[in-house]
């Protein structure tokens, strides 16, 4: 499958995890009203587990043939690479390059993207890994 429709569709994928974890916090600290970082957590896992589930199906489907337990822990720790990357690209943007929280934040999120969807691909997912 060439890069660019490989790319996009981990871009899809992200996109519905991603609407579902905020839709979920959303719905929990709003119609429930049960407390943000808990529910926060909760939601991102379900994002999370969604996510890994969609990407196994339909955006690496062919790439591997892992144990599924094993899979999804090599999935989460990209997820955990991906979070440490988020808040080492801020600190650089915000306090080496003084911009504002905002604009480093959106840096950190290009960053972080990229970097996960490339580990995902060459890692995680890698073709005929043991």
């Amino acid at each position: 499958m060439p890069f660019i429709l490989h790319f996009s569709g981990y871009l899809l994928v992200s996109a519905i995890a991603l609407s579902v974890d905020f839709g979920l916090f959303l719905a929990l600290t709003g119609l429930m009203a049960t407390e943000a970082v808990s529910t926060g957590i909760f939601s991102y896992s379900a994002g999370l587990i969604l996510h890994f589930l969609l990407s196994k199906r339909f955006v690496f489907s062919d790439r591997h043939n892992k144990h599924v337990a094993r899979l999804f822990a090599e999935y989460a720790l990209s997820g955990v690479a991906g979070i440490a990357l988020t808040a080492a690209t801020m600190k650089l943007a915000i306090e080496g390059l003084s911009v504002s929280p905002v604009a480093a934040k959106l840096i950190a999120v290009g960053v972080s993207f990229v970097v996960v969807y490339l580990l995902r691909k060459t890692i995680v997912f890698a073709e005929y890994a043991r």
